[in-house]
């Protein structure tokens, strides 16, 4: 019997839902989650660079859906390995699936705070603060 894995759920972390199926996936993208998975996809042989792959400028190709949706669910469903994830997403998944990896990467990118932003990394700390001429940074 296969020991199953409990996964704590951060309430800070932003999540997207995408159904499969009849089966519901959470996905996250971090920027450790994209880090992590790069490496383990690249031990597999597959020559990744995620967050090119998640520029909003381009379009997803169908290799960067099937590969982010592996990486993005890995936090919540560690039980599934990447081939096994890429293999969730078939033609009748591709547009939802791309629809969510978009949502999920948008709740990942940092919010505006009031007038002056204080960008942070998505998914990470946040950035040291730039000190004003004549401050000392902090």
């Amino acid at each position: 019997m296969k020991k199953t894995e409990v996964v704590e759920i951060d309430p800070t972390v932003e999540t997207t839902d995408v159904v499969i199926g009849e089966k519901v996936y959470r996905m996250c993208l971090t920027t450790r989650a994209l880090a992590a998975a790069e490496r383990e996809l690249r031990k597999l042989g597959y020559p990744v660079v995620l967050i090119h792959a998640l520029n909003p400028l381009t379009l997803l190709e169908l290799d960067s859906i099937v590969v982010i949706f592996a990486a993005s669910i890995r936090k919540f469903h560690p039980e599934i390995g990447f081939e096994e994830a890429m293999d969730l997403v078939t033609l009748p998944y591709l547009q939802t699936v791309a629809v969510a990896i978009h949502s999920a990467w948008e709740k990942a990118l940092p919010k505006p705070e009031g007038d002056k932003a204080n960008p942070t990394e998505a998914g990470g700390e946040q950035a040291a603060p730039v000190a004003e001429e004549g401050e000392k940074a902090s």
